[in-house]
Formats: structure tokens, C-alpha cells, sequence
């Protein structure tokens, strides 16, 4: 049941990246397109034997116990910026896995997720640079030590303001490193 899981992430979001793997991969059923999507948050087990949570698209018809929430989605396109305004539609926000691409989130509210495999980081800077208020976060271009290397963003809208979280791991994490960026 992922009831659980779902008050349990809205309850403490930066405890409960501290302490469970996130999935936000295409392969879970998220959209390949941005934009507003009802959320809902899955454990099942994977990635050397540890548990995942998946965050998967809330079937149309669930029930009202569900606790599945409305979250704004910015979907990986490969050799494209995939972009989203943050609005009011919903409270949280959840990128695709970020593999050495860059996230910009930019003025206005404006996320933009920016392919590494086809942009040099000279290009992404002047990207971000364009942003008279942006915030360029970074994440790895590499595999280390063999094991792939992810990083999710995930943000919620408290009293108006969005507050914007990162988790990373690789395969050989005992636990994810997660921070408040």
C-alpha cells in the first residue's frame, strides 16, 4: 500500500529522502512530457537488493484514500531542455533523474532540465547565466566506480515559496546523500 508512503513523504520530505531511494525514471510510468501529474509513491525492491520508491502516475480512478498527490513533473527528452513554470496547480515538484544534466531553475519560477549528453558544461553555464535570479545545480557526468550515479530534485511549495531538495545515490549507496539546495 502506498498510502503510507505518500503522507510519509509530504510529512518530512528531507528526512524521507534521507532514508529511501527515489526512482523518478521514465520506466516507472512517469510521462515523458512535463508538466502536472498526480503522484504516487511505490516501494518495491531492486538496485542491489535495496528497497525502492518508485514515483509512479495515480491511476485516473483511485480511490479517496489513495493520498496520491498533484506534483509538477520535469521530464528528461534526450537533446532537448525540457521546461515547466512552478504554479498553483500543486505544491510539489519532481524531476526525471538527473544524470550529468543540469537543472536551471530560473526566474519566474521557470525549471528547465538540460541535457549533459548533448550540452558542454560552457553551454549550460551561459544557459544559467541568462537568468538574472537562476540557481544552476549541477550533477555528476560520470559513473563512479562502476555504479551509475542519480540525482533527483524534488521541491514543495511552503507559504507561497518553493523550497527545492536533491538526493543522490549510486548502486553502492547505503544510503542516499540528501540536502536542502
Amino acid at each position: 500500500m502506498s498510502a503510507g508512503e505518500n503522507k510519509s513523504f509530504r510529512r518530512n520530505i528531507l528526512h524521507y529522502l534521507q532514508n529511501n531511494f527515489l526512482n523518478s525514471e521514465a520506466v516507472t510510468g512517469l510521462p515523458l512530457v512535463s508538466g502536472t501529474v498526480n503522484l504516487n509513491l511505490a516501494k518495491h525492491g531492486g538496485m542491489n537488493g535495496k528497497i525502492l520508491t518508485e514515483v509512479q502516475p495515480a491511476r485516473e480512478n483511485r480511490s479517496s484514500r489513495s493520498h496520491a498527490f498533484a506534483a509538477h513533473y520535469l521530464a528528461f527528452m534526450q537533446g532537448h531542455i525540457p521546461e515547466l513554470t512552478l504554479n498553483a496547480n500543486a505544491d510539489y515538484f519532481v524531476t526525471a533523474a538527473l544524470t550529468g544534466c543540469r537543472l536551471i531553475i530560473g526566474n519566474g519560477g521557470v525549471m528547465r532540465h538540460v541535457d549533459g549528453g548533448r550540452y558542454s558544461d560552457v553551454e549550460m553555464d551561459a544557459m544559467c547565466a541568462n537568468e538574472a535570479d537562476g540557481v544552476n545545480f549541477n550533477t555528476p557526468r560520470y559513473v563512479r566506480n562502476g555504479a551509475y550515479f542519480a540525482t533527483v530534485v524534488v521541491g514543495e511549495r511552503v507559504a507561497g515559496n518553493w523550497i527545492f531538495y536533491q538526493q543522490s545515490y549510486n548502486y553502492d549507496s547505503v544510503l542516499p546523500h540528501a540536502s536542502r539546495i
